[in-house]
């Protein structure tokens, strides 16, 4: 068996923050919403003020894509409150928290492969912002290490000449001196003012007072600022503040490619799978020749319903999400003209497209609700499998942030990480680049001939030897379980049997042939092997 030689398959990865005021995350919908764009904007870290939980009575909040969530909620009501959600591709160690029983501020502190952060959402009041920031600093002086970065709604424009559309600030000129003292005397530095220095931008509107204002920050240390990649203001959807992203060098690695996976709910489409059908039956009748070997136009078929299904995923997923993009670009762009203009005409259609994103919203929302509910009502005969799905969906991500290499030292690099495996896999399997497959076989048959004493009756080693039939295939199709993972080529066992009728000729014609001593196709051995790691163990080690 012939391993490929070892390639660089990562890449540097940015952390994106994501800072959001969502007023009020009690109702179900407005979670879903959460989520659905922290998703969509890839987040890893997501700052969040006014959750509105109370202390005693938060309800039930988690999602398999956020597994981390750290929570600050005040003790005497229904407002304020401050969280950190943290995503599962992100390895975050915890070290220690810090929360405010009044809901203003929650610390998160803990490190990422090596690196550490201390994380800060805050919640200011709308008066005396000066006194509460200088506190609440004042606190973080003896908790914060490492990268620091700070982000919240602070209730205040700083400066109002330019975060303001009115160019004045309802607070006093003493509070936003203070304000700006504190900031300095910390070495914060408002970051996304640092990357549009001359630009005019606002998170928040008061329709009370008729102003667009710039009150939602990410604060960083001057000597991190090294670090910034982009720093943006969003739309204003489903809250009443834009989100605000920060994006930041960091010590992660991504893959360069991720492993395709068939979207099974692709095969429901009847139009689709009319011309699935259709391109399997022009390949194989256009390809199938003597000049080429039956295993490789099999693996060729499937190069080419890779593509089938990836154009048409492709196409299907643009054609979803068109309406959703052309609604939040009209919406930025009533924005922008009603920041310039303060016209009531253009605000009233701002919120005119607003309502009907919130719709679009709701009634995907709505649907995705319908399918749960339809899911455990199909599963509930089903509990074994129902609750090893749900468990296994609860999983982090198994991110390996160093090993111990074979010389005995520690190596963050994933290229050596992923060398360090390859070569435990090699020496596990004992694959050897350099024996042939008749050495192979010989080695196989003379392991078989000193292990297995029995041998199998001339009758039974006849049957044995006999041409794989299509009932036998047939039958083999039927008694596979759904919902299996998939090999390295992505086509999972439901492909085969939605089009067992263009895939069975083909498929007996294959095994035959591999009968008859013609070899696989290299591809036709390959395995994805998953890492899952061991508990209570040392994961430095590749074995554990």
């Amino acid at each position: 068996m012939t391993v490929p030689p070892h390639t660089a398959p990562f890449a540097p990865k940015d952390l994106q923050l994501l800072s959001y005021n969502v007023r009020g995350l009690n109702i179900p919908e407005k979670r879903s919403r959460l989520l659905r764009d922290l998703r969509s904007m890839r987040t890893s870290v997501a700052f969040l003020q006014e959750t509105h939980f109370r202390a005693d009575s938060a309800p039930h909040f988690n999602d398999a894509a956020f597994p981390t969530m750290f929570f600050s909620n005040f003790t005497l009501g229904k407002s304020r409150g401050v969280a950190i959600l943290i995503s599962r591709d992100v390895p975050f160690v915890v070290d220690a928290t810090e929360m405010d029983k009044d809901g203003r501020y929650l610390f998160v502190r803990g490190t990422i492969v090596d690196t550490v952060y201390t994380f800060v959402s805050l919640y200011l009041p709308n008066k005396k912002q000066h006194t509460s920031l200088a506190r609440i600093l004042k606190s973080l002086d003896k908790f914060h290490q490492g990268i620091t970065i700070i982000a919240g709604d602070l209730n205040v424009p700083m400066e109002p000449h330019i975060d303001s559309s009115s160019r004045l600030s309802t607070a006093p000129s003493n509070v936003l001196r203070q304000f700006r003292k504190s900031l300095n005397d910390h070495r914060l530095v408002d970051v996304w003012r640092a990357l549009h220095t001359d630009e005019r931008d606002f998170t928040f509107f008061s329709p009370v007072h008729n102003v667009h204002t710039r009150i939602d920050y990410f604060l960083m240390h001057y000597d991190d600022l090294a670090l910034l990649r982009s720093a943006d203001i969003y739309t204003t959807t489903w809250s009443d503040h834009a989100p605000l992203s920060l994006s930041l060098h960091s010590p992660l690695f991504v893959p360069r490619e991720r492993q395709w996976r068939l979207n099974l709910s692709l095969l429901d489409d009847p139009l689709l799978q009319a011309d699935l059908t259709s391109t399997l039956d022009s390949f194989f009748n256009e390809n199938t020749s003597e000049d080429t070997p039956l295993p490789t136009i099999w693996e060729a078929h499937k190069a080419v319903i890779r593509g089938f299904f990836i154009s048409r995923g492709t196409a299907r997923k643009k054609k979803q999400v068109e309406e959703h993009s052309s609604l939040l670009k009209d919406i930025r762009t009533l924005e922008l003209e009603h920041m310039a203009t303060a016209s009531t005409e253009v605000y009233q259609r701002l919120l005119t497209k607003r309502r009907s994103l919130n719709k679009l919203l709701n009634d995907s929302i709505r649907f995705q609700a319908l399918k749960s509910r339809s899911f455990f009502a199909l599963n509930e005969n089903k509990p074994g499998r129902l609750l090893a799905g749900l468990l296994r969906a609860k999983r982090t991500k198994a991110y390996i942030p160093r090993i111990r290499t074979s010389t005995g030292s520690f190596s963050t690099n994933p290229q050596e990480i992923t060398g360090e495996f390859l070569k435990f896999f090699k020496d596990l399997y004992n694959l050897d680049e350099e024996n042939t497959q008749s050495e192979q076989n010989s080695r196989m048959e003379a392991y078989l001939s000193t292990t297995i004493t029995r041998t199998l009756s001339s009758a039974d080693s006849e049957t044995l030897n006999t041409a794989i039939s299509t009932e036998e295939i047939l039958a083999a199709m039927k008694s596979t379980k759904n919902g299996k993972s998939p090999g390295p080529d992505g086509l999972p066992i439901e492909y085969y049997k939605k089009n067992v009728d263009s895939l069975l000729p083909t498929l007996t014609s294959l095994f035959e042939a591999i009968r008859q001593g013609t070899p696989f196709h290299p591809h036709s051995l390959a395995a994805t092997i998953t890492l899952i790691p061991k508990p209570n163990k040392d994961h430095t080690c590749c074995g554990n």
